[in-house]
């Protein structure tokens, strides 16, 4: 069974979670086999979840991708100079090299 997961804003989030509506009605897959429990141990979250907490993990999460990208893009300045000098070196040797012969 492949889960398909969409990005959604928190507003969304937000309302889904404040709303108040409820259903009576059980689609045909339910109505088939008396409806659905639910599992033991688990239980519906209660209408208060900690956007402020969603938010900030997201945040957190951010955070560390933008270091990671930044650590490698100053890896990739610190080899191009270090590369750059290396050849500025070799080429003076080779016209040093040159000169002499």
């Amino acid at each position: 069974m492949h889960y398909r997961y969409t990005p959604v804003p928190d507003t969304l989030i937000a309302r889904a979670v404040s709303s108040t509506e409820s259903t009576n009605t059980l689609d045909p897959r339910e109505q088939r086999y008396g409806g659905f429990e639910t599992p033991a141990g688990m239980s519906t979250p209660s209408t208060e979840i900690e956007m402020v907490k969603i938010g900030q993990a997201r945040n957190t999460l951010m955070n560390m991708r933008l270091t990671q990208v930044n650590q490698i893009a100053n890896d990739f300045i610190s080899l191009s100079i270090f590369l750059f000098r290396f050849l500025i070196v070799l080429l003076v040797k080779l016209l040093l090299i040159q000169k002499v012969i």
